[in-house]
């Protein structure tokens, strides 16, 4: 997601949600929201996984990725290109 993409939805593009974004850029795993943090906090050690985790569950609700449940652990892959068919994928 761009910032520009964000804004326009009408939220602020912190240095916390880029750090964020920049995680999961060009990440083709499912990091957990835990990883996300581990990756976030090298660069911004005072961001906590309560914002992490706020983050990835408004990048949801506006279609930017997408949650899947994976042995009973919620991970999150990254959609590039536009959101695609909402829901959880079971693994």
């Amino acid at each position: 997601m761009s910032a520009a993409r964000f804004r326009a939805r009408g939220f602020k593009f912190t240095p916390q949600r880029h750090a964020i974004f920049a995680a999961l850029e060009g990440n083709s795993t499912h990091p957990t929201a835990e990883a996300v943090h581990a990756e976030v906090i090298k660069t911004l050690p005072m961001v906590s996984l309560r914002t992490v985790c706020q983050t990835l569950n408004k990048m949801i609700s506006l279609g930017e990725i997408m949650p899947s449940i994976w042995r009973h652990v919620v991970t999150f892959r990254p959609q590039y290109g536009g959101p695609s068919s909402p829901g959880l994928r079971i693994v």
